[in-house]
């Protein structure tokens, strides 16, 4: 959860509540929203706590969707489905909110994605020669960014990630 400062109400306080999932049985390729029932039962809660005049709303994270284009450089063209497999689970995971940024304690409300980390995720996975480059694009402006800028309400979900293998010329 995330205690903010309310955009309607001066004075007023927001909690952007984010469903505790098992991470390891979770699909990561799902996005983290509590049910009205959870949000309902929050703000009883703590409604029964507050301050007498103290304005308070409850409610579900918002999402900044990207879109992701890794280009390995490749000895030759063909890379494993174990290879794709983890750059996409581990993409995955450290972009998540429980489980994702460096220290694996969950991405941190508002903070941006710089695409030089994502690089560094990708190169340390085993059987992995180099990383290109990364191709970032923000879906909801529809431009190609290096650093998708994030709202304090907001986290960051991947919704799709391609794949593309370059030959690496060697010379002798």
């Amino acid at each position: 959860a995330k205690c903010i400062e309310s955009r309607t109400h001066r004075g007023a306080v927001t909690l952007v509540v984010v469903p505790k999932a098992d991470t390891e049985a979770h699909d990561l390729r799902r996005k983290l929203l509590p049910s009205q029932e959870i949000l309902r039962h929050v703000e009883r809660f703590l409604d029964e706590r507050r301050l007498v005049g103290t304005m308070l709303d409850v409610v579900k994270p918002r999402y900044r969707d990207i879109a992701l284009r890794v280009f390995l450089v490749r000895r030759a063209v063909g890379a494993n489905e174990r290879i794709r497999s983890e750059i996409d689970d581990r993409l995955r995971r450290y972009l998540h909110p429980l489980v994702g940024g460096r220290d694996g304690s969950g991405w941190a409300f508002g903070r941006s994605v710089i695409k030089t980390e994502l690089v560094q995720v990708v190169e340390q996975i085993q059987g992995i020669p180099g990383v290109d480059d990364i191709s970032m694009v923000d879906l909801e402006r529809g431009v190609q960014v290096e650093q998708l800028r994030i709202e304090n309400d907001q986290l960051p979900f991947l919704l799709s990630l391609e794949i593309v293998e370059r030959i690496r010329d060697e010379v002798m």
